[in-house]
């Protein structure tokens, strides 16, 4: 009885360092929206969660690094299983190059305490013109196995990757702005276009009835239905028989919000730098605007 009651007291302490650690999914990750590209790209999440594209552009939407709650033996080294270098999403669209904070993701580390909360990162692969639509990957049966005491966790857990892939914003020329006639007497100034064709004109810039007729730029904007979306504009110049006229401050009537056949249309003024003297004649050029998904 004795030698088995010593027994028993030596067998205590190996069952509690033989802890077996646990695995839990407390966040999935999500790329959010990513807009599609003629030629692909790749999208790499670090840790944290932030974003680097490369040859895709970034549109919003919900963005989360994965996220699982570690326990175990602080101290313990530790290594991930049943990982796979490589995960599909379908659509040719690919996951791989895991990182982690802490480090150790997915070769091992060391649990710094318990329970350790670690976020996990990867790297997006599109494919060139990737078909818009929603795209998820579910990796199962990931376990951790605590190599210092030889247990793996339970259970084993599942976590999903999901990434929306928008269609790309376009824009379409409906008609091009005109600033109409003008003359240019004894100093500087500018002709304005409003977005409804409105027109005015300050400084020596005298304004002139007559054909072709002041009007307003009209452009179509296509991209996912009911996404907001913002515009930018790049001055341009005109050029002609005397000193080239810049163009520039342009003002809209866009509401910035693609309808539900993805569709937004509106106007574009802006105003006309001339200069004192103005040689006579026609002047033309022309400006870029770029549409975007913040």
């Amino acid at each position: 009885m004795l030698r088995f009651f010593i027994w028993m007291l030596l067998l205590w302490p190996t069952l509690v360092w033989a802890q077996r650690p646990t695995l839990t999914v407390s966040q999935n990750m999500n790329f959010g929206n990513v807009t599609a590209s003629p030629t692909g790209g790749t999208v790499v999440m670090n840790p944290a969660g932030g974003l680097t594209p490369a040859g895709v552009t970034l549109a919003g939407g919900i963005v989360t690094p994965m996220q699982f709650q570690l326990q175990g033996v602080a101290g313990d080294a530790y290594v991930w299983q049943n990982v796979p270098v490589s995960a599909a999403l379908a659509g040719g669209i690919t996951v791989d190059t895991w990182t982690s904070s802490p480090p150790g993701y997915p070769l091992g580390g060391i649990f710094t305490g318990a329970p350790t909360t670690m976020f996990a990162g990867a790297t997006l692969h599109i494919p060139p013109a990737a078909v818009p639509g929603v795209y998820t990957a579910t990796i199962t049966r990931v376990r951790l196995r605590d190599n210092t005491n030889g247990r793996t966790s339970r259970p084993r857990v599942s976590f999903t990757m999901t990434v929306t892939i928008l269609q790309p914003m376009t824009l379409t020329v409906l008609r091009n702005l005109n600033f109409g006639l003008a003359a240019v007497q004894g100093a500087v100034g500018n002709c304005v276009v409003a977005p409804t064709s409105a027109r005015s004109a300050t400084g020596g810039v005298k304004l002139v009835t007559g054909v072709p007729v002041a009007q307003s730029a009209q452009v179509r904007a296509d991209g996912p239905a009911g996404f907001a979306f913002s515009l930018t504009f790049t001055p341009g110049t005109m050029t002609g028989p005397g000193t080239n006229i810049t163009v520039d401050t342009f003002t809209h009537d866009s509401t910035l919000l693609l309808d539900g056949a993805g569709q937004n249309t509106f106007n574009v003024g802006a105003t006309a730098h001339l200069n004192f003297p103005q040689v006579a004649g026609t002047y033309t050029g022309s400006f870029t605007i770029t549409a975007s998904i913040p």
